[in-house]
C-alpha cells in the first residue's frame, strides 16, 4: 500500500506542478492543448501499440469493451428519459458528460505505476469501447443537440461522423494493435524501440497536461446543473462498479480494475465537440476538471478499501 500511496502522491504532485506553472504564467491553457494533441497523436498511440499488440487476450480482457458499451447503453437510456424536457443545450451536455471516460489521459499513467503492463492492458481494452462512445456516439449526440441547429438548420452528416470516428489516432492504434495481436505478428524491434521512447514519456506529459488544463472559473448559476451531472455520473459508476466487483466471475484483480475504470473522469475529448457545435464550453471544461479531482480521490479511497487485487 505504501507504493500505491507514493504513486498517487507522485501523480498528484505532477498535476499540481502543472497547475501552478500555469498560474505563474510559465505555461498557458494553449500550451496544455498543444500537449494534449501530442498525447492523442503520438504518446498515447505508442502506449497502445506497445501494450495491446503483445498481450495474450483471454475472456476477461476480451469482454472489457463490451462492459464499457453495456454501461453506456444503460446510462444513456436512463438519462435520455430524464432529460427529455431539457433544452438541447443542456441535454447535449448532460448526455455527453455521463457516458465518457478519460482513460488515455488519466488512467494510463496511474494504472502503469500500480499494476504495470497488465493494468495497462485492461485499461486499453476498456478504452476500445470508450473510444467508440467518444468518437461516434458523443459526436452524434453533439450534432443532434447542437444549439447551432436552431439558427443554421444544420443536420449531422454521417460521412463526417464516420471519418472522425475511424481516423482518430488512438482508435486506429487500437485496431492496428488488435490485428497484430490476433494474427500473432510481432512489431520489429527497431520500431518497438522507437515507440518505447514516446510511450515512456506518456505518463509525465499526461499528468503535467492535466494540471495545466485545470480551471475552475465558471458562472455560479451553473452549480445546480453541474452538481446534478456529477451526482448522476458517480452514482451510476459506483453502483455498477460494486455490482461488477461482487458478482462478476473474474479474479479480484480484474474486478477491482473494472470498478476503478467505471469511476474515471469525463473524457476531455468532448471539449472540442462543445466548441464545434456551440455548447457551453466553460461548463463542459469545468465538469471535466472537477471529475479529475473527484475520480483521483475515489480511486485512492477504493484501493484503500478493496486493495489493488495483486
Amino acid at each position: 500500500m505504501a507504493s500505491v500511496n507514493f504513486t498517487f502522491f507522485l501523480s498528484f504532485s505532477i498535476i499540481i506542478l502543472g497547475f501552478f506553472l500555469r498560474q505563474l504564467k510559465i505555461f498557458r491553457i494553449e500550451d496544455g492543448r498543444t500537449l494534449s494533441k501530442i498525447i492523442i497523436n503520438i504518446t498515447l498511440p505508442a502506449v497502445i501499440l506497445n501494450t495491446i499488440s503483445k498481450i495474450q487476450i483471454d475472456f476477461s480482457l476480451g469482454i472489457m469493451p463490451l462492459i464499457c458499451l453495456i454501461y453506456t447503453i444503460i446510462v444513456l437510456g436512463f438519462n435520455m428519459i430524464i432529460s427529455r424536457n431539457l433544452v438541447p443545450q443542456d441535454k447535449g451536455v448532460l448526455l455527453m458528460t455521463v457516458i465518457t471516460f478519460n482513460v488515455g489521459n488519466f488512467a494510463y499513467p496511474i494504472f502503469e505505476r500500480i499494476w504495470g503492463e497488465i493494468g495497462l492492458a485492461y485499461a486499453a481494452m476498456f478504452d476500445i469501447g470508450n473510444a467508440f462512445v467518444i468518437f461516434a456516439v458523443c459526436y452524434i449526440i453533439a450534432a443532434i443537440n447542437s444549439p447551432k441547429n436552431l439558427v443554421e438548420e444544420k443536420k449531422p452528416e454521417i460521412k463526417v461522423i464516420l471519418k472522425k470516428a475511424l481516423t482518430s489516432p488512438p482508435l486506429v492504434s487500437y485496431f492496428l494493435a488488435l490485428i497484430l495481436n490476433v494474427l500473432h505478428l510481432t512489431i520489429p524491434s527497431s520500431i518497438t524501440t522507437f515507440l518505447d521512447v514516446f510511450a515512456k514519456a506518456n505518463m509525465g506529459i499526461v499528468l503535467l497536461c492535466l494540471g495545466i488544463l485545470l480551471d475552475f472559473h465558471f458562472d455560479k448559476h451553473q452549480w445546480h446543473s453541474i452538481l446534478q451531472i456529477l451526482l448522476i455520473r458517480y452514482s451510476f459508476g459506483i453502483c455498477f462498479g460494486l455490482l461488477c466487483y461482487f458478482f462478476l466471475p473474474f479474479s479480484e484483480l480484474v474486478r477491482i480494475l473494472i470498478f476503478i475504470l467505471l469511476i474515471l473522469p469525463v473524457g476531455m475529448s468532448i471539449i472540442p465537440y462543445g466548441i464545434e457545435f456551440g455548447f457551453d464550453e466553460q461548463k463542459i471544461a469545468t465538469i471535466c476538471n472537477l471529475t479529475i479531482i473527484i475520480s483521483f480521490l475515489l480511486m485512492w479511497l477504493i484501493i484503500g478499501i478493496f486493495g489493488t487485487g495483486l
